[in-house]
């Protein structure tokens, strides 16, 4: 696109005296001689640097929206709280994450807890509390990563709040590309927008949507582009979809931990919200130089596998970059150093049971209405799967006895996900007995 900040907001600056032009009823071909740029180059900054003209109504209906949850903070348990922050929930296989960003789970320091909204009310964070160490110039003020995560314990799976749903696998960006203009949105709380009644706190989620920063801004900041997705964000110059109209944002204190979404890089893909993913976890707001900076979720991704080597096996069907898939190798081998085959567990489905089990599924729509067709399908993926050299299991499903399996196992919908949990299920057994 281009290398510093300022040639990316000249271009901006013509883009939107194209779309002035264009609203007015101007021809694209006369929008092109009036302000000097071939059509193609044109075309092409539109589809990449622009949002659908129903952008609010596309963001609303993402599901990542549903994941992102306020935090708050005592001095001990009993304290009163303080809306400090936000986190974003995940599932991998069965086990549930919070994450969110170091400055904010050292609020869980000493006496200190954290808390966030369960089916019950408002209920302190339990489980395993991962975060960056102070770096050696002892402030995290400058720490590029600046990432904090609860491994949540196990009754979270029933109590968490009726709201809050919890983001797989599929639903984050696990690939390494990122270009200048790239289209990111941030989700959050902000703490200066929650008020307190009583034993009751009303706080309202707020997005930030802007376009990822040029190098020369990376470099500044002393960012990674490997590391963080850095945006501009103006707060004086935003326009609110709410008002239809040209406010000041709300200050983004508070947002620190909530999510940061992705949206496709072509204008086309922009209007369907199932493309939208989960790219990053914000942390900082550089108001002086207009910005906001996160850390990338593949940073998170390696954070929880380095902790929990068991959940490597999750991420082998993912689209996922090179570097993580060196590292989730080395953390699979280690998990088997007498060379026994990894394996990735299929649902298999019986041509007598096929339609049956297309009957109880929640995402039917997504599967070949035919068994011919659906086995194909499958033994595609197994032969790309053995070409990387991980064996399959074929876990067949009983549409009589997986709905309770399900329910026993925390999944509330009969989806894709708990059919990729229930194959892994059964792949582990497979490899614990040697078969």
């Amino acid at each position: 696109m281009t290398d510093t900040q300022k040639d990316f907001e000249a271009v901006l600056k013509t883009l939107g005296q194209a779309e002035s032009l264009f609203a007015d009823g101007h021809p694209i071909d006369d929008i092109c001689e009036q302000i000097g740029i071939e059509k193609d180059t044109l075309q092409a900054w539109a589809g990449h640097l622009s949002l659908p003209r129903n952008y609010a109504e596309v963001l609303s209906s993402c599901h990542i929206l549903d994941a992102v949850f306020p935090i708050f903070a005592a001095e001990r348990p009993s304290a009163p709280l303080d809306h400090i922050g936000s986190g974003v929930v995940i599932k991998i296989g069965n086990d549930l994450f919070a994450l969110t960003v170091a400055h904010v789970t050292d609020h869980a320091e000493g006496d200190g807890a954290l808390f966030m909204p369960a089916a019950e009310g408002i209920e302190q964070m339990t489980g395993v509390l991962s975060f960056n160490p102070v770096p050696e110039h002892g402030s995290l003020a400058k720490d590029i990563g600046d990432m904090g995560y609860y491994h949540l314990s196990d009754d979270w799976l029933t109590k968490l709040h009726s709201a809050i749903k919890p983001l797989a696998l599929d639903d984050l960006l696990l690939t390494d590309e990122l270009e200048t203009g790239d289209i990111f949105t941030f989700v959050g709380y902000p703490w200066r927008k929650t008020k307190s009644r009583s034993r009751f706190r009303e706080t309202d989620r707020t997005t930030y949507t802007g376009h990822a920063s040029a190098p020369d801004i990376y470099e500044k900041l002393e960012y990674n582009r490997f590391v963080n997705v850095v945006i501009r964000m103006r707060r004086k110059k935003t326009y609110s979809t709410r008002y239809e109209s040209h406010q000041i944002a709300p200050h983004p204190q508070g947002i620190s931990g909530g999510a940061v979404i992705a949206w496709p890089w072509n204008l086309i893909d922009r209007h369907d919200a199932s493309n939208l993913k989960l790219a990053a976890i914000g942390h900082t707001y550089h108001e002086r130089e207009h910005c906001m900076a996160a850390t990338r979720i593949i940073p998170y991704m390696m954070a929880i596998v380095r902790n929990n080597p068991e959940l490597a096996i999750h991420f082998t069907r993912q689209e996922i970059a090179e570097d993580f898939g060196v590292f989730l190798a080395e953390r699979m081998k280690a998990l088997n150093p007498n060379n026994v085959p990894s394996a990735v567990g299929i649902g298999w489905y019986k041509p007598e049971t096929y339609a049956q089990c297309l009957a109880i599924f929640d995402d039917r729509d997504d599967l070949p209405d035919s068994f011919a067709e659906w086995k194909q399908l499958a033994e595609n993926t197994e032969q790309q799967l053995a070409a990387q050299g991980i064996k399959t299991v074929r876990a067949e499903i009983d549409p009589r006895t997986f709905p309770t399996w399900c329910s026993e196992n925390g999944f509330e919908k009969i989806d894709k996900h708990s059919r990729m949990a229930y194959g892994n299920a059964k792949a582990i057994e497979t490899l614990q007995q040697g078969t």
